[in-house]
């Protein structure tokens, strides 16, 4: 109406709230992604109900090799405080799922298991909080079953790996 009369177009108000949201996920900071990250890491290393050492190493190890020793070392300075807290790993996996594609996401799975199995021992808590952050992240069960197969010695795991029945020859 508001057109037709003034012969102004006037804004769609929704369109702008698009805009805005398109917009302020570019604004994300670089080091947003590594926070969280270490939000999940923390999460994973803490599910067992102690913090060892060889996941913590497994963490580090990966940070040096996706960002250089300064950055890592940065990193881990905020991570020591992280580690203390309870966070939310839904609101950070919403926000990892809105800025990172699918690929990315079951690399970020991958990584995940690569902590819990660091100790040796993928315990059943750790399964399920890495199973619960798959869901958040929206990783379907098939792919969640794929990577999980990586990480245990089973003959029946190369076909969930293929994501194939043993039935297909």
């Amino acid at each position: 109406i508001g057109e037709r009369q003034t012969g102004k177009r006037q804004r769609n108000p929704y369109r702008q709230q698009s805009t805005q949201r398109r917009q302020n996920r570019h604004q994300t900071q670089s080091g947003d992604f590594e926070i969280c990250l270490l939000v999940l890491a923390s999460i994973v290393i803490k599910a067992d109900g102690k913090v060892d050492q060889r996941e913590l190493d497994f963490v580090r190890n990966q940070f040096v090799n996706m960002y250089g020793k300064q950055r890592a070392n940065n990193a881990f300075k905020l991570f020591n405080g992280i580690i203390k807290k309870e966070v939310s790993a839904r609101q950070v996996c919403i926000q990892i799922r809105q800025n990172m594609p699918h690929a990315s996401r079951l690399q970020l799975v991958h990584f995940l298991f690569g902590i819990a199995k660091s100790d040796q021992y993928v315990v059943q808590a750790e399964l399920e909080e890495i199973k619960k952050i798959a869901g958040y992240l929206y990783v379907n069960l098939q792919d969640y079953e794929s990577i999980k197969a990586m990480f245990f010695d089973v003959s029946a795991n190369a076909y969930k790996i293929l994501e194939i029945s043993e039935s297909a020859s």
